[in-house]
């Protein structure tokens, strides 16, 4: 009776076991996979058919190191528990891309403190003791200004919506154009007293670029129509950085709903809400609900970005999507690109969002 053919239950292929069947060295073998040029045609064949008789795939990894390179891309990110279901979408976004083009992810992560140091950047494991052909960075909480690290990192790099905007080599939502997209939709809905509410963590400490994006957006595209900005739009609830988290919770809800109860209690009254980002849209939704406001009865509302509102939210809030998957996607594109070239750095590039239409905004005059 003929043997069974191995398979990867009772044995692991190696390069060792095609080179045999073959009749060739492992050099050959080697050369075959990544210098198939400098193979004669004939041998070049006797590998190949050795290698789909055995069923022997080579590794990304052996490739790699095979042309000088790790065939691995890091990706480091400031994580918390808050986010960590959403960030599954950017992960896989990247890991689609890199996937093509046969490059493994690894993944490293800073504190998610926004007061972590260029510094603690710079040492975390993945940037000092893994060698990475490129890396990718994802840290929303750090508010600093990466651009003083990129110079130090040994290999290149992506960052994805750093908190000061870059010209190049980056990935950003266009948080101005949600904001825009938001107003837009509501005046389309024949709104006109249109209110936007925005946070800060701390007054007195730099913010993310989108902070102001969004808020720039408010009031550029409410110009635009010629509407006037309803009063307190212009001043964020600030959150205090320290506390407790149920000290921190407390003090946002009531600092929103005071905000809300202002607006609505108005001689003119608004009729719709801007939120800057899912995470407020999801508190005014908390508020709403406790002082039994309907939305859209009360007010409508809609959101500059759709990250966390279908996790955490039971209402299904319109919003502007800054699709992460598709972030994600791009950075990946990014940095293979830039390993094509390491020295030549890349424009930009400005993901748009698309509207998510649900069940929050009212249409006025019906």
């Amino acid at each position: 009776m003929a043997k069974s053919r191995p398979t990867s239950l009772s044995k692991t292929i190696t390069a060792y076991d095609v080179a045999r069947l073959a009749r060739v060295t492992q050099a050959t073998v080697s050369r075959t996979i990544n210098k198939p040029d400098a193979v004669a045609p004939a041998t070049r064949a006797r590998v190949h058919e050795a290698m789909k008789a055995l069923n022997y795939i080579p590794s990304a990894s052996a490739q790699g190191l095979a042309r000088g390179k790790s065939g691995v891309i890091g990706l480091l990110v400031s994580l918390d528990v808050s986010n960590a279901r959403v960030f599954g979408f950017l992960v896989d976004g990247i890991v689609s891309v890199l996937a093509e083009g046969k490059y493994l992810l690894n993944m490293g992560h800073v504190s998610s403190a926004s007061d972590v140091s260029a510094e603690e950047i710079l040492e975390s494991p993945l940037l000092s003791k893994h060698y990475c052909d490129g890396i990718i960075m994802h840290l929303p909480h750090f508010v600093g200004d990466t651009s003083r690290i990129y110079h130090r990192i040994p290999c290149p790099y992506v960052d994805i919506n750093p908190a000061s905007p870059q010209a190049m080599n980056c990935v950003v939502p266009d948080d101005r154009g949600a904001a825009e997209t938001a107003v837009g939709h509501l005046v389309s809905r024949g709104h006109r007293r249109i209110a936007y509410l925005g946070s800060m963590m701390d007054a007195s400490g730099p913010q993310h670029a989108y902070v102001r994006a969004r808020h720039d957006g408010y009031i550029m595209s409410m110009s635009r129509v010629g509407l006037s900005r309803v009063e307190r739009s212009d001043e964020p609830v600030v959150i205090p950085a320290r506390g407790s988290y149920a000290e921190i919770q407390s003090q946002r809800y009531a600092r929103i709903e005071e905000r809300l109860e202002f607006w609505l209690t108005l001689e003119d009254p608004v009729t719709a809400v801007v939120a800057q980002d899912s995470g407020m849209a999801n508190s005014i939704a908390e508020v709403a609900y406790d002082r039994e406001w309907r939305i859209p009865g009360r007010f409508s509302l809609i959101s500059c970005d759709d990250i966390s509102i279908g996790f955490s939210s039971s209402l299904p809030i319109t919003a502007v999507d800054l699709n992460l998957m598709t972030i994600g996607a791009e950075a990946a594109r990014m940095v293979l690109r830039r390993l094509d070239g390491p020295e030549v750095p890349i424009p930009s590039v400005t993901v748009p969002g698309k509207l998510r239409e649900r069940k929050t905004i009212a249409v006025m005059g019906k």
